[in-house]
């Protein structure tokens, strides 16, 4: 398993289960992600299970690598003086290029066969994996990245974080819903997400189905295929399952996978089952005798003749970026580092890694690793929270802001319309004039006075 240890790395997130840090690249080894997990537990399984990825992915047992669905490179324990407890440390090299929903956006909807050349191996991987029981759990449109023309030997869309959602429920963290602190970033395309991770649920076989239905539909129409103002009503969609003309969307765009991918999308979890396969299937189909020379293992997914070649003006070759750390994370990682110097990460004598803090001043080398460390991630929490307060304060005010102009539009709607029947009662009606009936009876003469009482006074 290789170390980070040679690179000197600084904190791209704070997450509620812990830290995401950056390497520099040194020599030949490119930049590696290194996440670091709190472990609630010991005996969590969040260790066994990364492990099982790293050998899932070839090393000790020199099994031979799944380039569509990559390893969580090495994962470590390592005992946390400065935050107690264990810390589970997870490391990947970083992606190149650009992502699937990237691609998409530049280039526009794509047709079938490019979609099948695009996703057949990952595909396969995918059904590989729960053939052995692990959840993908990163299959959404932004989290699968394009491998660039040129690189040989790898499938056309790759899985970075491939386990990272399972490791992280496994240690002790669970999704909460939409509006949970974390949920974005483990789950950045929220159609992407099925309804029972919506819910608070593990990581399964169904709820990969799911992700990769929804990144087909996202490849063929070109945007998510349910759509909705706000996190929580695309959630709400998302539960109450696709309606009729998300269907007819769906079938049309796509007329050999369309059934499918419907089906993949159902709100229940068991109408799922096998949909992964089939699609493997299908995308064998499409691409008929060029399946197999399409493939990493033949002549690669971009070469003469394939459906991809028209994409590959599209398909960037950059540097990874984090692309959920916001302006202000940035910002607060700047000071940081200005402050306290960036992070190194180190192997640990006896341990699989430790992690400490270096100085970029040389007179600041006598100075505490663990308060450096609590500065750095204080200032990023303060600026993070701040950002988010920021955000949440601009959406209530939006919100606000909808339902005053909603309101004073029915009020206005309701005086014109009183005014208007005003109006027309007062031009259109002809006035009313009442004719009483004329009175029949004889005049009656005036009455008489009448005495009632004769008598003298006493």
């Amino acid at each position: 398993m290789s170390e980070a240890g040679d690179g000197r790395g600084w904190l791209i997130q704070a997450c509620p289960w812990g830290e995401v840090l950056v390497t520099e690249p040194s020599g030949t080894v490119g930049a590696r992600v290194v996440e670091e997990i709190a472990l609630a537990s010991e005996d969590s399984g969040a260790v066994a299970l990364a492990q099982r990825w790293q050998v899932d992915a070839g090393g000790a047992d020199g099994a031979s690598p799944i380039d569509a669905v990559p390893n969580l490179a090495a994962a470590k324990v390592v005992a946390s003086v400065d935050r107690g407890g264990s810390v589970l440390r997870v490391e990947r090299l970083a992606p190149r290029g650009s992502t699937v929903a990237e691609l998409v956006e530049s280039h526009g909807p794509l047709n079938e066969r490019q979609i099948a050349a695009l996703l057949l191996e990952l595909t396969r991987g995918v059904a590989a994996r729960h053939v052995d029981q692990l959840a993908v759990g990163a299959l959404a449109p932004s989290q699968l990245y394009v491998c660039p023309p040129g690189t040989d030997g790898r499938a056309a869309v790759q899985a970075f974080e491939a386990g990272r959602l399972a490791v992280v429920c496994a240690a002790g963290h669970r999704l909460g819903g939409p509006d949970s602190a974390g949920f974005d970033q483990l789950c950045p395309d929220l159609a992407a997400v099925a309804p029972e991770l919506l819910d608070g649920g593990q990581p399964n076989a169904a709820s990969d189905a799911w992700a990769l239905a929804a990144t087909v539909a996202f490849a063929a129409l070109g945007r998510p295929f349910v759509v909705a103002a706000t996190p929580l009503l695309v959630a709400h969609r998302s539960r109450a399952g696709l309606d009729e003309a998300g269907r007819n969307a769906i079938t049309a765009a796509l007329p050999t996978l369309g059934a499918v991918v419907v089906r993949a999308l159902s709100p229940s979890p068991w109408l799922r089952t096998g949909t992964v396969g089939e699609l493997r299937g299908l995308f064998e189909r499409l691409l008929g005798d060029d399946a197999g020379r399409l493939s990493s293992k033949g002549a690669g997914p971009w070469s003469a003749g394939s459906p991809l070649v028209a994409l590959a003006v599209f398909a960037r070759n950059t540097e990874w970026a984090d692309r959920h750390a916001t302006a202000g994370l940035r910002r607060a990682g700047r000071l940081a580092r200005n402050a306290v110097g960036p992070r190194t990460i180190a192997p640990g004598a006896g341990s699989a890694g430790a992690t400490s803090t270096s100085t970029a001043a040389a007179g600041a080398a006598h100075q505490a690793p663990g308060d450096k460390h609590r500065l750095e991630r204080a200032l990023v929490q303060i600026d993070t929270w701040r950002v988010l307060q920021q955000q949440d304060s601009d959406v209530r005010r939006a919100v606000v802001l909808r339902w005053l102009v909603v309101i004073a539009a029915l009020i206005g709607v309701a005086l014109l319309s009183l005014i208007g029947a005003r109006e027309i009662e007062r031009v259109v009606a002809p006035p009313i004039t009442v004719v009483w009936p004329p009175n029949d009876r004889p005049p009656q003469p005036p009455l008489e006075p009448r005495v009632l009482f004769e008598g003298r006074a006493p």
